[in-house]
């Protein structure tokens, strides 16, 4: 998986506070493939909670919001550069192989519920029954139409309409589309809204004490950001893609790929002082696929280029 992108979020600068953003999840030490009713499925040894309802302390932590800004990209881009199987058939060997990967260095989605006291349900990072290989896939090929898709239809040069099309599976709806480029955005937009929709049970809005300069709590809040499991900390970056605007998302500037590689997170509301100079990304760096996406766009536009060249 990458690192560069770790490393570089640890390098850019923050428009988000990490205290605002400071939901946690957990990567085990190791993960299990086992069979169940619904298929091949993922689980730890040990699980999240014990019999006796207490947290098992061996496993790593993280927060997923403020190392990873992009991890939605990195999920989405999956089903291409890690040539996940797609169809009717999701539970296959090769697919368990990325999820397994996946799971080693962010953790699994989390899809799987432990009951906690009487009437609580949590998220098991540890995984279970439902954190099932075709789960994992479908989940990641979800993303990436929805992803595609919102390329298309917020593309700078024009509604990418033959991408459109062909990630529709209503005949009729292609038909019309085809005629209709504002018809092919609207309908891009409204599947990738309708992917957010499903998944907003994942993520949600939270209060946060709002500290002072000796990081004690003044009895203020503000408005902070939370998740469920995994799968819904990337929906939520997948949400503020929306906000972010065209100048200031980057796509790669291989023409044939101009795939989005990343986006400005929300500003941190409420935490600058009156006359403070807000800080803002500039990823300057940042103009092509990283190169552990096995894409090489860096490469593939010089020699673009060179073949342009009189």
């Amino acid at each position: 998986m990458s690192t560069k992108l770790e490393d570089l979020a640890e390098a850019s600068e923050k428009t988000v506070t990490e205290k605002l953003r400071a939901g946690r999840w957990l990567v085990e030490e190791e993960y299990e493939v086992h069979t169940g009713e619904g298929g091949r499925y993922i689980q730890a040894p040990s699980s999240f909670i014990d019999a006796e309802g207490r947290m098992n302390p061996k496993r790593r932590t993280y927060q997923p919001l403020v190392q990873y800004p992009w991890l939605f990209l990195e999920f989405a881009h999956l089903a291409e550069d890690s040539g996940l199987d797609g169809g009717d058939e999701l539970d296959t060997d090769k697919n368990v192989q990325v999820a397994l990967g996946w799971a080693m260095t962010y953790g699994l989605l989390g899809l799987t519920l432990r009951k906690v006291g009487c009437h609580r349900y949590w998220a098991d990072p540890g995984g279970g029954e439902r954190d099932t290989v075709a789960a994992f896939a479908y989940e990641a090929w979800a993303a990436n139409r929805a992803l595609r898709l919102y390329e298309a239809a917020a593309r700078s040069g024009g509604v990418d309409v033959e991408t459109i099309v062909s990630l529709i599976p209503d005949p009729a709806h292609k038909e019309s589309v085809v005629r209709y480029p504002e018809e092919a955005k609207g309908f891009a937009l409204l599947a990738f809204m309708h992917e957010l929709r499903e998944r907003q049970p994942y993520y949600h809005t939270t209060p946060y004490w709002r500290e002072t300069e000796n990081l004690l709590p003044n009895g203020e809040f503000v408005q902070g950001w939370g998740f469920t499991n995994l799968l819904g900390c990337m929906w939520l970056q997948a949400e503020w893609l929306l906000y972010a605007g065209p100048d200031s998302v980057r796509r790669c500037k291989y023409p044939e790929c101009n795939r989005i590689i990343v986006y400005e997170q929300p500003e941190k509301p409420l935490e600058h002082k009156k006359g403070e100079r807000k800080k803002h990304k500039t990823h300057k760096n940042i103009k092509y696929c990283p190169e552990e996406t096995g894409r090489h766009c860096r490469v593939k536009n010089y020699r673009m280029k060179k073949k342009l060249q009189p």
